[in-house]
């Protein structure tokens, strides 16, 4: 629904005034659908450090992975660390391949919540992984 003109498409990260990425210019003719791919790169360690100071703004520096939504175990323990999880600003979310863009995970649960292949998966993608098993309030008290 964008009438014909030129565009750009930015990527902003919140707070910052300069786009992470942006697009060529879109010839658009206000009839046709165009699709943009862009590659938003990761944080980056500053410079001689052999990584960048935990909790350093990016909801992706620290990553928080439960198992499926529409689980019973999933809501329970997501209601539970909420809180924790606000105060400590981090990332969460449900699916691997997402969680394979933070530089730490944390996976919720045991192997039938977060399967080994995807812890698997994640380390040989270079994320630190570790997995926080018990109670809802017990993992809320180990993150």
């Amino acid at each position: 629904n964008l009438g014909a003109g030129l565009y750009h498409v930015q990527v902003l990260r919140p707070g910052e005034s300069e786009p992470v990425v942006k697009s060529g210019a879109l010839d658009m003719d206000g009839a046709n659908r165009r699709t943009v791919e862009l590659t938003v790169p990761g944080p980056t360690p500053p410079p001689d450090s052999p990584e960048a100071p935990a909790n350093s703004g990016s909801p992706l520096d620290h990553y928080v992975l439960f198992s499926a939504t529409d689980s019973p175990t999933t809501r329970a323990q997501l209601t539970a660390l909420f809180p924790r999880l606000a105060e400590k600003r981090l990332g969460f979310g449900f699916d691997y391949q997402e969680a394979a863009r933070a530089r730490q995970v944390t996976a919720i649960g045991d192997g039938h919540s977060v399967a080994e292949f995807q812890l698997i998966f994640l380390n040989n993608r270079g994320v630190r992984v570790q997995r926080l098993t018990g109670t809802p309030q017990e993992i809320a008290g180990q993150l």
